[in-house]
């Protein structure tokens, strides 16, 4: 894995950078994953806390009457609190459990960040095909026109035929009919992409458009099954579930033992010294006997979470592989697609040539020259489509392959 570029910048298409960075920085995908670890950082520093002591400060007052009558009142301070000593290393196994936790969450807030660019990057490809598409179907709309005043003209010297002309308006109608679905796709990922970034919908589009698909790069680094394990922020986040569940095991297993509990209290009351406040200090020693199978439940349940989590990483790591090596093929593949592609339309190119030069000599009717255009046209958007399909193909493959992302923002 190339450590040094962000995997996007591998694909050599500068307008990513800027929008994927804001997206990063303002997208609701990966806020949500932050506010969980936010969650989890709290819940692990209410765990740290518990195998500290409690202290508790009392202030309290009563008023009544004597047997003689005569009123009082008395005012009563003190301190009093609780210290669980973890004699059965409960305390210990369930902080352990939340550490691993908010270690998975980081994990999931960098797999977040992978998905939401990768949903960008594939947005803004299909925008610039769709850029691209626009532009080489205005190129073809020009030329149609073109060639339909040269056959109306031959048509009024009585060169060619009224199926000559019905023929050319038929090729022109055809590139028109496609305009209308082009620009829809086009605005919907305009919008998608607005969205992603975490911007307003409503605002205007800010981005010049780009009317080139970058060549795609050579191949990143796949390294060893066990690098990929490493690489992936959502395998470790499972990994990091699987200590998770297993330190809840332990806690449930060690629930089953004694916990010691000192209680503590000194009371002062009104109209006395503070020597003669009243101190008392106690010790509870719990050993569960009978709780009607709660804690073995407990033990069993989170047992078979562990072993479940343990599969699931199993299957994800499993998938892992297959998707990359499924990636790999199919580059190769669409590799291959491209360069018969390629060969076709030069092939193509030379028909048109030949069916318009022999058309123009009078040797053959219009028919030749319009099925040729029609091909053209059809193997060029072809070719553009494969570039994006092979473009998307990379972008998966970074994406298999866990990045690299940027280096996450130092943890307050």
């Amino acid at each position: 894995m190339d450590n040094e570029l962000i995997w996007w910048e591998l694909l050599h298409l500068p307008i990513l950078n800027a929008v994927i960075m804001e997206g990063l920085s303002t997208g609701h995908q990966v806020k949500i994953i932050e506010q969980r670890l936010l969650q989890a950082e709290a819940l692990l520093k209410q765990g740290q806390s518990s195998g500290l002591p409690e202290l508790n400060f009392n202030l309290g007052g009563n008023a009544g009457l004597r047997d003689d009558g005569n009123a009082f009142n008395r005012i009563s301070a003190g301190l009093g609190g609780r210290w669980r000593l973890d004699t059965n290393r409960a305390i210990h196994h369930s902080v352990r459990a939340r550490e691993f936790a908010v270690q998975g969450l980081r994990n999931e807030v960098e797999q977040a960040s992978l998905v939401l660019s990768v949903e960008i990057a594939n947005a803004m490809v299909d925008w610039i095909t769709q850029e691209r598409l626009l532009q080489l179907l205005d190129d073809q709309q020009a030329f149609a026109e073109s060639s339909l005043r040269v056959v109306n003209a031959r048509f009024q010297q009585g060169v060619a035929t009224r199926l000559d002309v019905l023929q050319q308006e038929g090729l022109l109608a055809e590139i028109r009919v496609q305009r209308p679905s082009v620009l829809a796709e086009r605005k919907r990922l305009q919008l998608r992409i607005i969205v992603l970034s975490g911007k307003d919908p409503l605002a205007p589009w800010t981005l010049e458009p780009v009317y080139t698909l970058p060549d795609v790069a050579e191949r990143p680094h796949i390294g060893s099954p066990l690098e990929l394990l490493n690489a992936r922020p959502d395998l470790r986040a499972l990994r990091f579930s699987v200590l998770t569940a297993d330190s809840e095991a332990a806690r449930a297993w060690a629930e089953r033992w004694p916990a010691l509990t000192l209680d503590f209290e000194a009371i002062w009351r009104e109209g006395r010294s503070l020597s003669e406040g009243v101190m008392s200090v106690g010790a509870n020693l719990l050993q569960p006997l009978f709780d009607g199978g709660r804690r073995r439940s407990e033990f069993a349940r989170s047992t078979a979470l562990r072993e479940e989590r343990w599969l699931t990483l199993n299957l994800a790591y499993l998938s892992a592989l297959a998707l990359v090596e499924e990636l790999v093929y199919a580059e190769n593949q669409s590799d291959a697609l491209l360069l018969n592609l390629r060969e076709r339309e030069a092939l193509l190119v030379e028909a048109e040539a030949q069916a318009d030069s022999r058309y123009t000599q009078g040797l053959t009717d219009f028919l030749p020259v319009i099925t040729a255009r029609q091909d053209l046209l059809n193997i060029r958007q072809r070719i553009l489509r494969e570039q994006r399909n092979r473009l998307r193909l990379r972008i998966a493959l970074h994406a298999a392959l866990g990045g690299p992302m940027p280096a996450p923002a130092t943890q307050s």
